[in-house]
């Protein structure tokens, strides 16, 4: 059995070839995270990450213009992860709310 993070790893690989893009890109994104430490090296990746999907988000919807999207769909759902990662940075009591 694979670990989650095995499965992530390699559909990452897979995304990155599928899209072609550069190992230097890759280096330069890895080694603006050497030396930092764990904590502040989350918070970058967190907001990297979330920079990432508004980024594609708002180049798709200049483009799109189908009723029915899957990338739409996608679209939606890493936004909702990048919303509710920002709203527990700026009201850490939302993390202490009964589930």
């Amino acid at each position: 059995m694979t670990r989650p993070l095995d499965d992530v790893l390699r559909r990452t690989a897979a995304a990155t070839a599928a899209y072609q893009v550069p190992e230097r890109t890759i280096e330069l994104a890895a080694s603006a995270l050497l030396g930092v430490p764990d904590g502040p090296r989350l918070r970058l990746e967190v907001r990297a990450l979330r920079d990432a999907a508004l980024l594609v988000a708002e180049a798709h919807r200049r483009d799109c213009a189908e009723s029915v999207c899957t990338t739409c769909e996608a679209i939606r759902y890493n936004l909702a992860v990048a919303l509710a990662t920002v709203r527990s940075e700026t009201h850490p009591g939302l993390d202490e709310r009964p589930g």
